[in-house]
């Protein structure tokens, strides 16, 4: 309960508000842009967070990625072009919305529906992150290796017409990522032997 009065607090100063407003507005202009995604926004906006309150960076760019991942579906919508992957199922409705004379109500059934996703989600994370936290910090090996099996399992029936080339990305994919530190040198290794 600390943490949410702290939290009060920290976004009720005139400043910190100020760079809320401008984070909403380069995510919103970042996520309308095609090829531009949340992700992107972030580092782009990244510089203007060095010399800023940690606290405020981070409400800055939380704000940056939430205003992308809603704006993505303005161009999505209007245009029939997702400003980011997640509006992709966007235009499935919105567009067809837009032909028959509907935008506004398109734009603001999307606008409402990433408001109240956003809002529940953020209510789920701040209820469920401690004890998802001391559950993770208990997993070990064979979790990790259990993690990884449902992972390439997962992957390998994806595509069911191409389970052997699908297999072999996998198994390429873990070869890359068994790539570690040199023991004499401490630099990263980039390939080991075949």
């Amino acid at each position: 309960m600390d943490l949410l009065i702290l939290g009060i607090k920290t976004i009720s100063n005139p400043v910190t508000l100020l760079w809320l407003v401008g984070g909403v507005f380069f995510g919103v202009v970042f996520g309308a842009l095609p090829g531009v995604s949340a992700t992107m926004a972030i580092v782009l906006c990244i510089s203007f967070t060095y010399g800023m309150d940690p606290v405020v960076a981070i409400a800055f760019l939380a704000a940056v990625y939430c205003a992308a991942i809603t704006g993505g579906s303005i161009t999505a919508i209007l245009f029939k072009i997702p400003g980011t992957p997640s509006s992709a199922a966007t235009v499935l409705d919105g567009y067809p919305m837009v032909q028959r004379g509907e935008a506004g109500k398109a734009l603001s059934i999307s606008l409402i529906c990433c408001a109240l996703g956003g809002l529940t989600s953020a209510i789920i994370m701040f209820l469920l992150t401690q004890p998802l936290m001391k559950m993770a910090l208990q997993f070990g090996s064979p979790e990790m290796f259990a993690i990884c099996f449902l992972g390439l399992s997962i992957i390998i029936f994806l595509d069911e017409d191409h389970k052997l080339n699908t297999f072999a990305s996998a198994i390429i994919g873990m070869w890359l990522g068994t790539v570690g530190m040199d023991y004499f040198f401490g630099a990263t290794i980039y390939f080991r032997y075949f």
